[in-house]
Parts: C-alpha cells; structure tokens; sequence
C-alpha cells in the first residue's frame, strides 16, 4: 500500500476571512450587496471554514467535537505552512523531502485591501472561535515542531 504524507497551508482566521470576504466580491458572489458582518451573520462558508474543512465536516455549525477532530486531523500532517511565511515554509518543506528550492515563489492572488476596522474583526473573531483555537493550537505546538527541521 502507498503511503500518503499531506500538506497544508495555516492562515491566521482573521486575515483569512477577511482575505475571502473580498475575493467572493472580486468574484461577484452572493455576498456583493451585503458588507463583511452582514456576510458573516449569513453564510456558513465565513464561519468557522478551516475547522469544517480538516474535520470533513463541510456545512457544519463547528462545535467543541467538531474542533477536536479538526484538531486531530491537524496533527497528522506531514507539513503545515503558515501562510504568515510562506515561502520560508516551503523551503522548509523542501529541504525536508530532499527536493531543489531554486523554483521561485510566487503569490499570484496577493490582493491589497481596505485596514481591517475594530468592529470587523471583532465580529470575525466572534464567528471563528473554533478556527481562532485552531490555529493558536498550531502555532504553539505544532509550529514549534517545523522550527526543529
């Protein structure tokens, strides 16, 4: 049987919502009338989406079981790469299988927005608890771990 290493990338829940909100207008979906609170209020995508997606728990309200197993799923990565430095990951990650990292890196969607206001992200942090948890889990064990390699 083949064996199967996976690789995901971690992006702070704020800047990652925020970073969506913009590009589903960009994209011109459901959300073009309504502004970012209204949007989070409204659709399930905008909440709690990372701990849905490693959960396999796709449009599902997040709840602490719902976390957990995020969080256990989390953890059997092969590699995670915080969005924060990227490509100071992926030539991590690189190193670690071996592999040339002379290919360069380019972020191709880099999107420049309006400053995040104070009620913004509030309300965000309000609607992604779960992916907030997360991701603080991920910096503070298993981001500990990737600074060994």
């Amino acid at each position: 049987a083949k064996e199967f290493r996976y690789v995901t990338v971690m992006r702070n829940p704020i800047d990652r919502v925020y970073s969506q909100f913009f590009m589903y207008k960009k994209l011109k979906e459901n959300i073009s009338n309504h502004g970012l609170i209204l949007t989070l209020k409204t659709q399930i995508a905008f909440k709690n989406l990372a701990c849905q997606y490693y959960s396999g728990l796709i449009d599902e309200i997040v709840d602490e079981r719902i976390f957990n197993i995020a969080k256990e799923n989390l953890n059997k990565f092969f590699f995670i790469i915080n969005f924060d430095s990227f490509e100071k990951d992926l030539k991590k990650l690189f190193n670690k299988l071996n592999v040339s990292s002379k290919i360069p890196i380019d972020h191709k969607n880099k999107s420049v927005y309006k400053k995040i206001s104070h009620e913004e992200k509030e309300v965000i942090e309000i609607y992604n608890y779960w992916d907030l948890k997360l991701y603080e889990h991920f910096k503070k064990n298993i981001k500990t771990e990737l600074s060994k390699i």
